[in-house]
């Protein structure tokens, strides 16, 4: 399997340490480039674009910092969609809202036929070092399938909570229980 992974932050730097760490082959992009430079001395091999990376992967992960940054990875000159192909998964980590997913989703496979699987993380950077994050996903059964062996990887918990935007809209649930906890505590 040809993995891609874009965002290079808190959370992306460990999960593609842990990717590299179980002998994934991983190409990596990040928006600030110098980002990456510690995972390409580690073995993964750096990507010119979105879309060029798009065009090698079987499987392209994304994990940036809002929906404006998610749409903008998508839809730039040299984005995900000027490289994605039939077959192509795009699987986002990003914490985004349930709408846009479903529409980029539906764009997505409206342009080439590649799919999308949402599915956000609780844990924390502790738990994407640890490797015992929980992956709350939303997506087809097949291609969430086709992903398990990278959230296992990455994590200990995956719980597949319906079709596209399922698993943002678990994640905001998740979000606001936390909040409601904290508040009360």
């Amino acid at each position: 399997m040809r993995v891609g992974f874009i965002g290079i932050g808190l959370m992306g730097l460990p999960l593609c340490q842990r990717l590299l760490n179980a002998g994934i082959s991983l190409q990596v992009w990040n928006r600030s480039a110098g980002k990456v430079d510690a995972l390409i001395a580690a073995g993964a091999i750096p990507a010119d674009s979105p879309a060029a990376m798009a065009t090698h992967v079987d499987v392209l992960l994304l994990c940036v910092s809002d929906s404006a940054a998610v749409a903008d990875v998508m839809h730039a000159e040299h984005g995900i969609l000027a490289g994605a192909h039939a077959g192509l998964i795009v699987v986002d980590h990003s914490s985004i809202t349930a709408e846009l997913t479903r529409q980029l989703a539906a764009e997505l496979h409206k342009q080439c036929g590649a799919t999308w699987v949402d599915a956000p993380v609780s844990g924390g950077t502790a738990g994407a070092a640890a490797g015992t994050l929980t992956f709350m996903v939303g997506g087809t059964a097949a291609n969430v399938a086709a992903a398990q062996p990278l959230f296992t990887c990455m994590g200990k918990n995956v719980f597949h909570a319906g079709d596209s935007g399922a698993g943002q809209t678990a994640k905001a649930c998740n979000n606001m229980l936390l909040g409601i906890l904290m508040a009360g505590t």
